[in-house]
């Protein structure tokens, strides 16, 4: 990943631009090298919610973001289908952003659960190939 612009909004309600590449991006959020691969825009991922250690990853069509809990950091933020999100974000601070996200995360995997132990269930039974048909 080289040097990108980076839109970084504080828990402070601060707002700045910054330009960083992989490693500025892993040092400011503790996150491994291998782990931003889901926001880099030549690779073809899936969208994804992602809640590491340190950070919640978010990649959504357009939205690629990176959630701390000191700071926000949003690729694409130039993007017109970005804005909205943008405009979103900064009406809010950055924990109300931070606990808005984990319940997300968390509603999704409430739901995502049991479908995944049934279909887990049917895999070991042999049952599987017709049901995950529409995971793949």
């Amino acid at each position: 990943m080289t040097a990108r612009s980076w839109l970084v909004l504080k828990s402070t309600a601060q707002t700045t631009r910054v330009e960083a590449g992989k490693h500025s991006i892993m040092r400011r959020t503790g996150l491994p090298g291998r782990g931003l691969q889901i926001l880099d825009p030549f690779l073809s991922n899936p969208s994804t919610v992602l809640g590491r250690e340190r950070a919640i990853m978010i990649n959504l069509e357009h939205i690629k973001a990176i959630i701390t809990t000191q700071e926000v950091l949003l690729l694409n933020f130039k993007d017109p289908s970005v804005t909205p999100f943008v405009n979103e974000l900064q009406k809010k601070d950055s924990e109300s952003v931070i606990d808005d996200t984990n319940c997300i995360i968390q509603t999704t995997s409430q739901h995502l659960l049991p479908r995944i132990s049934q279909l887990l269930n049917q895999i070991e039974e042999g049952k599987a190939e017709e049901n995950l048909k529409g995971w793949v």
